[in-house]
């Protein structure tokens, strides 16, 4: 009789991977599209936005850690000359190539923004900790393995993230920040004049969450 009772957890534990195995090779298809789509002169003027925003100078975009956040910001937030965003123009001409669970994927990627999260705790690839604009008493990051061995000088850190089958998964290496939540909540008010409800700052962050790569350490 207990032959015939379904294993829930090993069938979580294999739609979970099956997953992380679209969600990376989502990831490594849109890299693989931008470094081939993507023009020198679309590139020279987000790198030029960048540096308005941040003021971080064109000239560190080209190599190490703000190379790597430059082109997330790029590949998922930066409007091009046409006013679409790189990942959405990517679904758009891919679209039909991709599996069912990697378009729910996309789904999410598409609304993704750049946030703040506090770090409570490490171990190895998982950061358990609060987002700054969420009242949850506690999140849970996954990382990829390839950042596994990354340190994080700062408890704040500057996340992308999407939730996938009650997973939540960094799209990128998180940024650590010199920001605390009080100036966070300032620089918040400043912004966007006052409105705190945690929906519009959400919208805002989609199109302005790069204003957070000002605080970032190393910079």
């Amino acid at each position: 009789m207990s032959n015939d009772i379904p294993d829930f957890q090993a069938y979580k534990k294999q739609q979970q991977a099956e997953a992380d195995e679209e969600l990376i090779s989502l990831l490594s298809h849109f890299s693989e599209w931008v470094e081939a789509n993507t023009n020198l002169r679309e590139k020279v003027r987000a790198k030029h936005l960048f540096e308005e925003w941040t003021g971080c100078p064109t000239a560190e975009l080209e190599h190490g850690e703000w190379n790597i956040n430059f082109l997330d910001w790029m590949k998922y937030d930066y409007k091009s000359v046409a006013g679409s965003r790189l990942f959405d123009q990517f679904i758009k001409a891919e679209a039909a190539s991709l599996s069912s669970t990697q378009r729910q994927l996309a789904a999410l990627i598409m609304v993704s923004a750049l946030e703040l999260f506090s770090i409570n705790e490490r171990k190895d690839s998982i950061l358990d900790g609060r987002f700054f604009l969420e009242n949850s008493s506690k999140s849970t990051i996954h990382l990829f393995p390839s950042e596994t061995d990354d340190s994080f000088p700062s408890p704040v850190v500057l996340v992308r993230t999407i939730t996938y089958r009650g997973k939540t998964y960094s799209l990128h290496r998180p940024a650590p920040v010199c920001l605390n939540e009080k100036e966070a909540d300032y620089y918040w008010n400043s912004e966007k004049n006052g409105r705190p409800s945690p929906e519009y700052k959400r919208l805002f962050a989609k199109d302005h969450g790069i204003i957070w790569y000002r605080h970032v350490l190393g910079h």
